[in-house]
């Protein structure tokens, strides 16, 4: 992952700490940042995602709980990620689960990653909740067009502080079927739909990430009862691939130069804003960010490591 040293040295600043709220200038929140940004992945790592297969991350609370740990929690567990945060009275309302994605831009330099660049291609609804995280990558996923692509892990708090993560990692996607593979569509903003408005209709196709908290924003404040986050009521409906992102019209990626065809490269959104927000809590919504003051983001097959 990008801003973390050798042997989770945090000399740029801890990568558990949320990214904002409130920050104004994109440039500050844009992957954590430009220092976060400089510092690349260590030992120039690369994650490999397969096409139509799936990919395993360790969540936790704190690394002691994974398997780089000392106290690795049984990953049957129903409370595998975070123990001894959870209400020991019962188990963890899922109502409380926001999601996180996956989501790739089609650029070998950090830097040239843009607004319009990233689509969010896998989801778990379940997340953050076992510490074993399983993300499933769409089956007509295109090949990088060049020697890797750049990834982000994305999570929103659903109570409490406005907690937004953005984590970067470089990737590529395996296993490729070029004749099967399409391109995937320019990304279009999330919508917000109430449960049971049948009058709503949520984006279709490729889509952003949730851009929240920070400005610019593409999230219209509902209130603290729709926070957004990966699930239904924001336009993603679906858990695991996301294979409604394809441009099924296109022809095979033999013949395509890019997974998406971005409109601009740059950091820089129009002025859509989001009302302030207070980000106090409750006694009930400060017991329950507690879960994530901490957690540690690993892919247990390539030791690639996402420290959020």
């Amino acid at each position: 992952m990008y801003g973390v040293g050798p042997d989770f040295e945090y000399t740029i600043g801890d990568p558990v700490i949320p990214i904002g709220p409130d920050v104004a200038d994109q440039n500050d929140w844009w992957f954590r940042g430009p220092e976060a940004r400089a510092l690349k992945p260590q030992d120039g790592a690369v994650m490999d995602l397969p096409a139509g297969g799936k990919v395993d991350f360790e969540i936790a609370c704190h690394v002691d709980w994974t398997s780089y740990g000392d106290k690795t929690t049984d990953p049957n567990a129903e409370l595998s990620a975070c123990p001894d945060n959870y209400d020991p009275d019962g188990p963890l309302d899922d109502s409380l689960l926001s999601g996180c994605a996956l989501a790739i831009a089609d650029k070998s330099d950090i830097e040239e990653v843009g607004w319009d660049d990233l689509a969010v291609f896998s989801v778990n609804h379940r997340c953050v909740r076992e510490r074993i995280t399983t993300f499933e990558i769409p089956e007509r996923m295109p090949a990088c067009t060049g020697n890797n692509c750049v990834c982000a892990w994305l999570w929103l708090a659903n109570n409490g502080t406005a907690n937004f993560y953005m984590t970067a990692f470089d990737c590529r996607i395996t296993d490729v079927d070029d004749d099967f593979a399409r391109p995937i569509l320019p990304p279009v903003d999330p919508v917000f739909c109430p449960d049971g408005d049948s009058t709503c209709e949520p984006a279709a196709g490729a889509k952003r990430p949730l851009y929240a908290y920070n400005e610019p924003t593409n999230v219209v404040w509902q209130g603290n009862d729709a926070r957004p986050g990966y699930h239904a009521s924001w336009s993603f409906p679906n858990d695991g691939a996301q294979n409604d992102i394809f441009d099924l019209s296109a022809v095979s990626t033999t013949s395509a130069t890019s997974p998406h065809t971005p409109t601009t490269t740059s950091r820089v959104q129009p002025p859509t804003t989001i009302p302030s927000i207070s980000t106090s809590t409750s006694e009930s919504e400060s017991d329950y960010t507690s879960l994530f003051d901490r957690r540690i983001v690993r892919d247990i097959h390539s030791n690639h490591v996402l420290d959020l």
